[in-house]
């Protein structure tokens, strides 16, 4: 649901409900309400951006937080921005953490984070066809409770008493459009992020985790995709490369890289305001045998097929 204040000033409130359950020997399930409010200005101040939000989520397992934060973009010259972002945020423990036999740790507490990034855009148009967008971003996030497997011979999620994670993003996107129709377009992008997450403290006395890397999370992230849109079709294909990851939360032993290659393809129906998305993809196309948890072998080469719909409510201030 959205309200324009004015031209250039919105307010919208978003609702969603989950319900999620894990069946093995008995059955668990949770369910989550979440209430989102975001306020957006596009002339806070002269050439800058304003976007304030406040979520607040409801579960039948945790008491979650609140969670607000902003965003401020400045636009220092034509095609070339500069922003900040502040946010709280958190995560709740997924079933499977939870429940999974054997394993699951039902004692863990949601993760909370409080998070900076401050970075670059730039956009060029290079004519009516050709465009280019590139993004430069640092960030800064601490993190209590974080959660990680790890273990013996059976691996268990964990809460950490702090993390610090910190690294840097770089974005680069190139499009062609076809003609003057915005929906005929090829696209290629580019995603990189270098990535630390060291523990700050723990209640163990001397820990030898203290300053390491977080077990399973990769310092080097490496991703591609090509997309193809033809009015309603869209074709894309993703390449994914993952760095090693240590196992341990002394370093001693990791997983070597993986990548892999998935091919994703949609079809957009419209009624009226009413969207309808069906969907299928054929991942891991190369059928590579990779971990992403020791002993736990991912899929070979399978599909999925799916169908999203999205029917949108506004409501316009006409008040001048």
């Amino acid at each position: 649901m959205q309200y324009h204040i004015a031209p250039q000033q919105s307010i919208s409130l978003e609702t969603s409900y989950r319900y999620s359950t894990f069946l093995k020997h008995q059955s668990k399930d949770i369910q989550r309400l979440s209430l989102h409010l975001l306020y957006e200005n596009s002339t806070f101040l002269k050439n800058v951006y304003f976007k304030l939000f406040f979520q607040k989520e409801f579960s039948t397992i945790f008491e979650l937080p609140y969670t607000a934060g902003c965003l401020i973009k400045q636009t220092i010259f034509n095609n070339h921005y500069l922003f900040l972002s502040l946010n709280k945020s958190y995560r709740a423990p997924t079933l499977n953490e939870l429940y999974y036999e054997p394993g699951g740790n039902e004692q863990l507490k949601p993760e909370i984070g409080y998070n900076i990034d401050v970075g670059i855009e730039n956009h060029f148009k290079l004519n009516h066809q050709h465009s280019i967008k590139n993004k430069l971003s640092i960030f800064n996030r601490n993190v209590s409770n974080w959660i990680v497997w790890y273990g013996g011979s059976i691996l268990s999620p964990h809460n950490l008493q702090e993390v610090w994670s910190r690294g840097l993003d770089i974005d680069f996107t190139y499009k062609n459009t076809f003609d003057k129709n915005k929906n005929h377009y090829v696209s290629f992008n580019i995603l990189y992020a270098y990535i630390l997450s060291t523990t700050l403290s723990s209640p163990i006395n001397n820990d030898y985790s203290i300053g390491k890397q977080i077990p399973y999370t990769p310092r080097y992230q490496f991703k591609t995709q090509c997309q193809l849109n033809i009015n309603n079709i869209n074709l894309m294909y993703v390449y994914n490369y993952t760095g090693y990851r240590f196992i341990t939360t002394d370093e001693s032993e990791w997983l070597t890289p993986f990548q892999t290659h998935n091919l994703f393809c949609s079809y957009l129906i419209s009624l009226k305001k009413n969207t309808f998305k069906i969907h299928f993809s054929i991942q891991n196309i190369f059928n590579k045998n990779y971990q992403t948890v020791i002993g736990r072998t991912m899929p070979s080469t399978h599909f999925s097929f799916g169908l999203t719909g999205n029917s949108p409510i506004s409501f316009l201030n006409k008040n001048k």
